[in-house]
């Protein structure tokens, strides 16, 4: 079984890709998902609580937006939050990519995470896929459809390292900056080849 990161910078489309590899049939880690999950109550939720206050609660949990409107404006915060978090999120993926490789339930696992290469995670990987798009067609998508303002989404484009830098530690790149059907048709591509490269491992 071959385990596959696959990231990109915000708005660049990672998971639509995702998804089109989970219809192929992969198994998806979310990273994301994964780092919400470890910050609800019983994760690392009194952890975030004692350092960044109760302010960012609302209904006692932790508010995603009013700490990302934190820490995303103060590169030192963001770093503490990561400090928190990353090493439980690399934890848990590592001990569900050890699960399905036990349980052999399909031919590919994609680790989707925006911060694969930051964290290190790339390091646990078979392949890097890199997913990217234009800045600005990057900006209309968040702006646009996922309704983020102009600022936030720039703050947090400037969190991560610039797609120049990324592309050095990719195997494999998406261009993401044409129609759905162009992305399906390349993702569709990678998945076989992937599937050939891991007969011969």
């Amino acid at each position: 079984m071959l385990v596959v990161g696959l990231t990109g910078n915000f708005g660049a489309g990672k998971t639509t890709v995702a998804r089109i590899f989970e219809e192929l049939g992969a198994k998806v880690l979310d990273a994301d998902q994964i780092a919400h999950r470890l910050i609800s109550p019983g994760g690392a939720f009194k952890k975030v609580i004692r350092v960044f206050g109760r302010d960012i609660l609302k209904d006692e949990e932790i508010d995603r937006k009013k700490l990302a409107s934190i820490v995303f404006k103060d590169h030192k915060k963001l770093e503490t939050l990561n400090r928190l978090i990353h090493p439980k999120v690399v934890q848990e993926i590592r001990r569900q990519i050890a699960f399905f490789k036990r349980e052999k339930t399909a031919p590919l696992v994609v680790v989707e995470a925006a911060l694969l290469i930051e964290s290190g995670l790339n390091a646990l990987m078979d392949a890097v896929i890199m997913v990217k798009a234009t800045r600005a067609l990057q900006l209309r998508r968040v702006t646009g459809k996922r309704g983020f303002k102009r600022n936030d989404a720039l703050q947090r484009m400037k969190a991560q390292l610039p797609l120049r830098e990324k592309l050095k530690y990719a195997d494999i790149v998406i261009d993401n900056r044409g129609t759905l059907q162009q992305t399906q048709r390349q993702v569709q591509e990678v998945w076989q080849r992937l599937l050939k490269y891991q007969k011969f491992m």
